[in-house]
């Protein structure tokens, strides 16, 4: 069992209890993961503040209440069990107050109400956010259960309205997702904790590890030093103990995206850019946050840069330029199980349901810099010899497509770099869907949402140089030739060679409409234009999605 024993003396995983083990089961207030005790304490408190033990081995997050009486829940990965007569020290004031009496235990489950199979009415709509498509859709819900309870090591007995909502589900035990697999959706999820030398039943051992990254794009190499450069996305599963641990990173990003569309919508750049700045306190409490993973968790991270040796294969840095990938976080803990959930179960799961998706996705090398950037619209430079980050910068909004994908993202002669980004609403979050505007770029412009963002960024100034609106969502590759860029045009038709520091076109290239058409290009239901080019020299290639290679020379 990999715990972190500074941070607590439990693991936390997530069961799918079938109804035969639900009827059997005995549990303790001690040793589960509710959605709240329902506690007394001495003095006043408010919503949404952490109270914490001054040895940090307690940490409650408050959910709401009054009075004196509140709703508390584990936070943060620290699951040791609080006592009544504990002193409990409030963020960030340090006020104490005491914890006099618990009364109940609350507990959520999320189970199957129904299941819609590919091709039936209703299959797009149940993804989760934004995942990837599977064979199944679950029409799901929580039930809540409450018990009364004096101290938190009572028992708890499962009651029967919750045995018979199990039953209701059997009727999925064995749903056919392909010609060749079936999965049981039957059972109820049930979210406990383990201390060290304890056996972790079957139903729990697959949401207490994690799978590494994937590279899904190229990595740069440096031979002088024998280093690859390696840009990480989120990775196929992580733990439910991961998830409760990075769960504050994810809550503080989703506070700061919140907060940047609101500036946007209000038209307000001078609160967009405070939005932005927050990025740098998402990062420090990443940071914090993956210091209190097990060696065998800390290990991975997602949204990095990976300089690894070319010859040994060891891992030299890591460097992570977005925190946590919320869209791993929705993805947790029941493996496949959990890939068909839609958005009603997911605080059950203890996931989280915005589901953007900010893996890094580009790297290149200049001098003793490494430049990055991101799906989550980021550009970032570090040191290519430590891995420290010295800045970053957001030029568009976070979607899952988002910033620099499909080789959206250059780096010029003289170190300016360039990213290309998609704006589409359906690619974001609930926050993004029905705004008329997606972005505010540095020169004031406000971004249409559904159209995309071509933006040139000089890191050592720390100042966009420029950035343009692309009608439409083209899913753009761009290609920096000394301190040229080739990229699509601001009608989102054609190509054309800007001037990397001023944005300014040179020359416009007109795709043959008779033999490089455009096809829809389909993705998370979204369908959008994908525009790629490279060149060597002056001699350049450009093509969208039709058969039809179009070759131009750059003047």
């Amino acid at each position: 069992m990999h715990v972190n024993r500074a941070r607590s003396d439990f693991l936390g995983t997530i069961r799918q209890v079938s109804c035969t083990n639900l009827a059997s089961l005995s549990l303790a207030a001690d040793r589960v993961i509710p959605y709240a005790f329902t506690v007394t304490l001495s003095g006043a408190t408010t919503a949404n503040r952490v109270l914490y033990t001054a040895d940090n081995k307690i940490k409650l997050w408050v959910i709401g209440g009054a009075n004196s009486t509140y709703n508390v829940s584990y936070w943060g990965g620290y699951y040791n069990t609080p006592t009544t007569g504990l002193t409990l020290l409030q963020y960030p004031s340090g006020s104490s107050v005491t914890l006099t009496s618990v009364t109940t235990v609350i507990l959520d489950h999320a189970y199957t109400k129904g299941v819609i199979t590919s091709g039936q009415p209703g299959y797009a709509s149940l993804a989760i956010g934004l995942t990837a498509d599977g064979n199944a859709r679950l029409d799901s819900a929580i039930a809540y259960t409450s018990y009364s309870i004096s101290s938190f090591t009572d028992s708890l007995t499962i009651p029967q309205s919750i045995l018979d909502t199990c039953a209701t589900t059997n009727a999925f035990a064995a749903v056919q997702v392909s010609p060749v697999m079936t999965e049981d959706f039957s059972g109820v999820t049930l979210k406990m904790k383990y201390a060290v030398g304890d056996a972790i039943p079957p139903d729990g051992q697959k949401a207490t590890f994690s799978t590494g990254a994937s590279f899904a794009t190229p990595c740069a190499v440096d031979d002088s030093t024998d280093t690859l450069y390696c840009p990480s996305a989120n990775a196929g599963m992580q733990s439910f103990d991961r998830q409760q641990v990075l769960l504050p990173v994810a809550v503080l990003k989703d506070l700061y995206e919140a907060a940047r569309v609101a500036a946007v919508n209000a038209g307000d750049l001078t609160a967009l850019k405070a939005a932005i700045a927050g990025h740098a306190e998402v990062l420090a409490l990443n940071a914090q946050q993956m210091a209190l993973l097990s060696p065998f968790e800390a290990h991975f991270k997602e949204d990095a840069i990976h300089a690894i040796d070319t010859k040994t294969g060891q891992l030299k840095w890591a460097t992570q330029i977005e925190g946590v990938d919320s869209y791993f976080m929705a993805l947790t803990s029941l493996l496949t199980y959990d890939s068909y959930w839609n958005d009603a179960a997911i605080s059950a799961l203890g996931a989280d349901s915005q589901a953007k998706d900010n893996d890094a996705n580009g790297v290149a090398l200049k001098g003793d810099l490494v430049y990055a950037a991101t799906k989550g619209a980021h550009f970032a430079i570090m040191d290519k010899t430590t891995g420290e980050l010295f800045n970053t910068h957001q030029y568009a909004p976070n979607t899952v497509v988002g910033g620099s994908a499909f080789g959206g993202f250059c780096v010029t002669s003289s170190g300016i770099a360039v990213g290309f980004a998609t704006t589409d609403p359906q690619l974001g979050t609930s926050w993004h869907e029905n705004n008329p505007y997606s972005w505010i770029t540095e020169g004031g412009t406000r971004i249409t949402n559904g159209n995309s963002i071509l933006a040139a960024w000089d890191p050592v100034r720390d100042v966009e140089l420029w950035a343009i609106e692309i009608q439409g969502h083209v899913q753009g590759g761009v290609s920096c030739i000394e301190d040229r860029v080739i990229a699509a045009c601001p009608g989102g038709v054609g190509t054309c060679n800007y001037d990397a520091f001023k944005g300014t076109i040179s020359q416009t290239v007109i795709p043959n409409p008779k033999y490089d058409k455009s096809h829809p290009f389909g993705i998370f239901h979204v369908t959008s234009v994908t525009k790629s080019m490279i060149c060597d020299g002056p001699e350049c290639w450009t093509w969208n999605d039709g058969a039809y290679v179009n070759k131009f020379v750059m003047v």
